[in-house]
């Protein structure tokens, strides 16, 4: 069994599935530390490794513990 104590749970609406347009509030680390983002667009793909998000101006890929949590939009 994997150890997930290091690894924060993402808070995920219970019916968000592929196809769904989602807030996904994540880390970004950038060189002064790390800050939240929020990224909005349509679910493409979620995995137990990633979650991938496409909207008009940009197609994302986030590892998910990079991910605080999920929201329907």
């Amino acid at each position: 069994m994997e150890n997930y104590s290091n690894r924060e749970a993402i808070i995920m609406d219970k019916n968000v599935k592929v196809g769904d347009t989602v807030e996904v509030v994540y880390q970004l680390e950038t060189p002064r530390g790390t800050k939240e983002e929020v990224a909005r667009g349509v679910v493409d793909q979620i995995s137990e490794e990633s979650i991938t998000i496409s909207s008009d101006e940009n197609y994302i890929f986030l590892a998910r513990e990079k991910v605080k949590f999920i929201r329907a939009v």
